[in-house]
């Protein structure tokens, strides 16, 4: 992070003190290229290309299962619960 307040709230949060979102230290974030940068990995985008329908029929099975996951309380304490 590179401001103190990020910081700071990455330090509360590991903590557990305050629940300042979720962040992920990656030591070469600065190295990252941006999207689009790169050539596409033709291998990868040909698997997935050939697997395409089967990646679609899962997002509608989840899509389906939303009222369901809705309908589930939350927790309101503990790991997991949302910020007062």
């Amino acid at each position: 992070m590179s401001n103190g307040r990020g910081a700071r709230f990455a330090f509360l949060t590991a903590l557990g003190l305050m629940r300042r979102g979720f962040f992920i230290p990656y030591r070469y974030a600065d190295r990252v290229p941006a999207p689009g940068a790169r050539a596409p990995y033709d291998a990868m985008e040909a698997l997935l290309g050939a697997h395409e329908a089967v990646f679609l029929a899962l997002l509608d099975r989840v899509e389906e299962q939303a009222a369901a996951r809705a309908a589930i309380p939350r927790a309101t304490r503990g790991p997991g619960a949302p910020p007062p």
